[in-house]
């Protein structure tokens, strides 16, 4: 249908969007026509990207935030290295707290973390409504809830 010559660093699909990150830019595009529907600064390296709630999740060591589809910050998150995107909760990995977000786009809880080491670079996780299971590298892993 169309074409466009882009580098594009990551990208995301919502309905008939793509985002798609290039040179610290986001550019939404129409997948139908391939038309620039808005473009928005990213600050910071990229870390991750995804579709959560119907909203474009640009997460950067910098400065993270989710954007609607119209591309107006609905939310900022801060430094984020990763993202775990479920059903209802999105979780934002910092390099020193979780940030649990559910689909309305309000952070319903913030968990400090473990600092992490040359062992555990990653934070491989699975969300739920009540807590975050957060694995190691042996398969042990810690749950942080709303009790902590």
């Amino acid at each position: 249908r169309w074409s466009l010559e882009m580098r594009g660093d990551a990208a995301v699909i919502i309905g008939e969007t793509v985002v798609v990150i290039q040179d610290q830019t986001a550019h939404a595009l129409s997948t139908v026509t391939g038309v620039h529907h808005w473009v928005h600064p990213i600050f910071g390296t990229l870390a991750d990207t995804v579709n959560f709630a119907s909203q474009f999740v640009v997460a950067t060591k910098s400065e993270s935030v989710m954007l609607s589809s119209d591309g107006v910050i609905t939310q900022r998150l801060g430094p984020v290295l990763t993202l775990t995107a479920t059903q209802d909760h999105l979780v934002a990995w910092g390099p020193n707290e979780a940030l649990i977000t559910v689909r309305q786009g309000t952070i319903i809880s913030r968990w400090r973390l473990p600092a992490l080491t040359l062992a555990l670079q990653d934070r491989p996780a699975l969300a739920t409504s009540q807590s975050v299971l957060l694995f190691s590298n042996d398969w042990t892993f810690q749950v942080w809830d709303d009790a902590r």
